[in-house]
């Protein structure tokens, strides 16, 4: 396995992690899903109107999204994808197998409603195509 690959290029990422942030902004704002996404998990408001803990949350997923925009830079790479629709067709195929997977898992046994599945792995697949996309043009 050539690990030289991991990390070569840091624009691309930094793109995409940026590009998480400001897609979760809006996926999960009052707007789109966040009343839902709220409900479904039970996060209640503070009097400032923010939900606590949330800024922390939103720093290590920058972090962790990352890494995921690293491993999916790695096989377009080493499968040598320089084609905008190949390379959304792998995030599709890598998000079905074990995005979507594990996140149905976990909303099994956590019991929690199929909205949130919805929610939480739509961001997920609309993720996994943005850092795609991302990847393959810079």
């Amino acid at each position: 396995m050539n690990t030289t690959l991991f990390f070569q290029n840091i624009f691309p990422l930094l793109m995409s992690g940026v590009s998480f942030i400001l897609i979760g902004i809006l996926w999960y704002s009052p707007a789109i899903f966040g009343d839902i996404w709220q409900k479904e998990l039970g996060l209640k408001k503070d009097k400032n109107g923010r939900i606590p803990g949330m800024n922390l949350a939103v720093a290590g997923s920058f972090v962790l999204s990352l890494v995921m925009a690293n491993i999916l830079n790695y096989f377009i790479t080493i499968m040598g994808l320089t084609e905008v629709l190949d390379a959304l067709m792998l995030a599709f195929v890598l998000w079905i197998g074990f995005v979507a997977t594990t996140t149905g898992i976990n909303v099994l046994y956590q019991r929690k409603s199929v909205a949130l599945f919805l929610v939480d792995a739509g961001f997920q697949l609309v993720i996994m195509l943005a850092f795609a996309l991302i990847l393959v043009v810079l």
